[in-house]
């Protein structure tokens, strides 16, 4: 009571509490001495995404507005067969904002895994090459190179040889 309304649109978890807490402190002259005030958030905004291209489950998806391009690729059950982990586009407003490459945060650690926000879109492009490697080397399988990569970028993708290659002949 007495307070009325305070708008905490747009700002972050920690302004709003300092917000709040600085009307309050009209009331209650002693906040911050002997007197303490807790803001903690209740409920989640939802946020709609939309996913397209090569997942399993195109559509739109509510998510929580803490969601992540990972969180959506999630909901959508991934990438298919045809879906390419190196070529994934996030759009807001109608412009791209980002390119992620899943290799980068599966490889390197690192990753563009940005924020979403509402009717914000995620298109997951087709595969351009994708190899095989196969023998004695630590993960076996299926990778996408993209354009300027090697058979050594290749043989790192696979977790380098085994202690059992024979690395004088590759075929």
């Amino acid at each position: 009571p007495n307070l009325g309304p305070i708008y905490l649109s747009g700002l972050t978890v920690s302004q709003a509490s300092s917000k709040i807490k600085a009307r309050l402190k009209r009331i209650y002259n002693d906040l911050g001495n002997n007197t303490y005030a807790d803001i903690s958030l209740g409920k989640l905004k939802s946020i709609n995404v939309n996913i397209v291209g090569e997942v399993f489950k195109q559509g739109t998806y509510t998510l929580s507005s803490f969601a992540t391009v990972f969180n959506a690729l999630y909901a959508a059950g991934g990438p298919n067969e045809n879906g390419s982990l190196r070529r994934i586009d996030h759009y807001r407003g109608g412009k791209r904002i980002a390119s992620i490459d899943i290799y980068d945060f599966l490889f390197n650690g690192a990753s563009n895994n940005g924020s979403l926000n509402d009717q914000d879109m995620i298109i997951v492009r087709p595969y351009r090459n994708r190899v095989q490697i196969k023998g004695e080397v630590k993960r076996p399988g299926y990778y996408e190179l993209e354009e300027g990569e090697s058979l050594e970028d290749l043989i790192s993708y696979a977790g380098e040889f085994t202690s059992m290659a024979y690395r004088e002949v590759i075929s």
